[in-house]
């Protein structure tokens, strides 16, 4: 009884978490997070109910839960994908990975349907051990831990690679990026932790596993928690030592005056800016850097992207032609200020202002 609490208090949490993160929480990402929560939270939840005894009591609730193991683990592997990867979008297609959830949620209602009383005799039959000697119960475990490792297996290929590109392009040579190690660390963990969990289907008296079973929740819950606050542990410096390297520089041992001076000259005398898709590699060029210098110096001392630096100088020009005459076609200052056409014009001079350029030309 005192591990079902354990069990049940730590499940209690997650679940708990889920709604702090639906409600709190200001992400595009906390619907996949809420699922994968109350999913995993709820399961384990039940878990306690069902092995403490309390399902014999309560026959009603049979079978509630058959279908979170099916929710969550897609829903794990989106937010995997979003918590890895800023770009990712949720598309329509990514609707696929929760059809199992969908099949099994029709197959399990008929037997939510059933009396009280047949609710009651199968969990006579077959509690509390229902995988045990049990051709059809270790039928239905079999496709759904299959189902699961699938795609624990996808989610460390996913980890494994964002971890090796991060070694790459985060971290200084030898060091080791810490957000895509410490998701591949709490990837090992969920994965130890089913395996203990399967074994304590077959050796659920057995108090080595299930003291095993609680220690790896307790981890898992834990990881869980520091996941979910690590951007803010990471920007208070929780985890960076006096001995941290230094960051990563493309731009050691240049003269950055000199860079300034150059640009300067490009920019305000040459107006090079008004040249006709003029690329990151051609203005790089220019400025006798290679595209990574010169992209870091854009970002670090200017906080602008190439594009939007340039488009800053571009808009400045029309805005000067618009000025000096107001009835010249749109189009015509468009080309005349660098833009290979109207529609990037628009959206670069709404971008600056705030507002249209005709709007722009009533206001002054």
């Amino acid at each position: 009884m005192f591990y079902d609490a354990i069990i049940a208090g730590e499940n209690s949490l997650l679940v708990i978490a889920a709604f702090i993160v639906l409600i709190f929480f200001k992400t595009r990402w906390k619907i996949v997070a809420f699922l994968t929560l109350i999913s995993i939270g709820l399961n384990g939840l039940y878990d306690s109910f069902h092995y403490s005894g309390l399902i014999v009591q309560y026959p009603r609730f049979f079978g509630l839960n058959i279908p979170l193991a099916w929710l969550g683990t897609p829903a794990t592997y989106i937010l995997m994908r979003y918590l890895t990867s800023p770009s990712f979008v949720f598309k329509k297609k990514h609707f696929f990975h929760f059809l199992p959830f969908v099949v099994r949620l029709a197959t399990i209602f008929p037997v939510w349907m059933l009396s009280v009383d047949e609710k009651y005799n199968i969990i006579i039959q077959n509690y509390p051990r229902q995988y045990a000697g049990n051709l059809k119960g270790v039928m239905n475990f079999y496709p759904l831990a299959i189902y699961i490792n699938v795609y624990y297996f996808a989610i460390g290929i996913l980890l494994y690679k964002k971890n090796r590109m991060a070694r790459k392009e985060l971290a200084n040579p030898g060091g080791k990026p810490l957000t895509y190690t410490y998701y591949f660390v709490w990837f090992v963990c969920m994965v130890f932790s089913l395996k203990v969990a399967a074994f304590g289907v077959y050796a659920g008296d057995n108090i080595i596993v299930k003291n095993a079973l609680i220690l790896f929740g307790f981890v898992y819950l834990l990881l869980f928690i520091m996941l979910s606050y690590f951007p803010v542990l990471v920007k208070a410096g929780f985890f960076l030592s006096d001995e941290s390297e230094p960051e990563r520089t493309y731009l050691k041992n240049r003269d950055l005056p000199k860079i300034e001076q150059d640009m300067a000259l490009l920019i305000e005398k040459e107006k090079i800016y008004l040249k006709e898709n003029l690329s990151l590699p051609d203005f790089s060029a220019q400025m006798h850097l290679k595209v990574h210098q010169m992209s870091e110096y854009l970002n670090k001392y200017h906080h602008q992207k190439y594009q939007d630096f340039i488009n800053h100088y571009r808009v400045e020009h029309a805005k000067t032609l618009l000025k000096t005459d107001n009835f010249l076609p749109l189009k015509h200052v468009a080309y005349q200020s660098g833009f290979a056409s109207y529609n990037p014009f628009y959206q670069a001079f709404k971008k600056e202002t705030g507002l249209s350029p005709d709007e722009w030309i009533k206001k002054t």
